[in-house]
């Protein structure tokens, strides 16, 4: 009886130490990735950043691209213009 509690009590120590070991294990993992989140998480307010500047100078690319159409559009009314009265001429 005595050599099977000795034998229980070994194999209980050494299922503790490896269920440490894994919690460890666990743990360490835990960690890494908690690292990680964070980096991706500074990394994407990065890009957050960055995709609202793009958005802001795009719009004004758009902006501008409009208010260019529109002096082409005079420009060419005024040229045709000058076409007809100097054809007139």
């Amino acid at each position: 009886m005595e050599d099977a509690l000795k034998s229980a009590e070994a194999t209980m120590r050494k299922q503790e130490a490896r269920h440490k070991a894994d919690i460890d294990a666990r743990d360490a993992e835990l960690e890494k990735l908690k690292e990680e989140n964070w980096d991706l998480l500074a990394k994407n307010k990065d890009l957050e950043s960055k995709a609202k500047e793009v958005d802001e100078e795009l719009q004004g690319l758009r902006n501008m691209e409009g208010a260019i159409v529109k002096d082409l559009a005079k420009v060419c009314l005024s040229l045709r213009t000058k076409i007809i009265v100097e054809s007139k001429v």
